[in-house]
């Protein structure tokens, strides 16, 4: 049984190890050719300050603004560098092969997960958001970590599993709106599945979680 799960380890190593080298290898030698955009420059300019994100906020938009206060705490490291603020991006993609692989385990097995790591990096619009300076690429890994705890809830059936998932689903559209749509993905999955016949007592508390955090920062919004 130790030899299987070494094994086993050892394959979810390599596949996340080749999809991350894989990534990489598209990303970095464009990383900088052509120069900060429009939205990038907007981004890291309005996340200054913690006053500049609250006018922006008050005035223009609050999408992304979980991204936009990790840019803040990230600002005193950047040396006002573009190759530091695509690079965080890079980061947070990478981060997000992690919850990926381990859903993809869940579901089927490591050969499974790991083709599923390379159809993930080989799609254009994730390598657009890897070498972009915007909210996407951490919209990315809150969906990835939404989807992961939402495989474990479905298995476990334990009411603080599907709290989690709420949580972080509410979570999730503070990086932005489009986050929204993957809870309605996973209940479709559901419905498809098992029909009416769920678990209501954990999957309501968790839809009402969801919807406490997500409402803030829609009703929020700038006119």
């Amino acid at each position: 049984m130790a030899a299987i799960t070494v094994k086993i380890e050892k394959q979810s190593a390599i596949g996340i190890a080749c999809a991350a080298a894989y990534l990489l290898l598209l990303v970095l030698p464009f990383l900088t050719h052509y120069g900060l955009w429009f939205d990038e420059v907007f981004s890291i300019v309005m996340s200054r300050s913690i006053d500049s994100i609250e006018n922006m906020v008050q005035t223009q938009e609050n999408n992304m603004l979980l991204h936009y206060l990790l840019l803040w705490l990230l600002h005193p490291l950047s040396g006002d560098s573009e190759v530091f603020w695509r690079s965080t991006s890079i980061v947070l993609v990478l981060l997000s092969l992690l919850p990926l692989h381990a859903a993809g385990r869940r579901l089927s097995d490591v050969a499974t997960a790991n083709v599923a790591l390379l159809l993930f990096v080989a799609q254009y619009i994730v390598l657009e958001h890897t070498r972009t300076c915007r909210g996407y690429s951490l919209a990315l890994l809150l969906s990835t970590l939404v989807f992961w705890r939402w495989v474990i809830a479905c298995e476990s059936q334990r009411l603080r599993d599907w709290l989690l998932v709420g949580a972080l689903s509410g979570l999730a559209v503070w990086t932005h709106y489009f986050a929204a749509l993957l809870p309605i993905v996973l209940l479709i999955a559901m419905f498809w599945r098992d029909g009416l016949k769920q678990s209501w007592r954990y999957l309501l508390p968790a839809a009402l979680l969801f919807v406490l955090l997500a409402l803030p920062i829609v009703l929020t919004r700038p006119p």
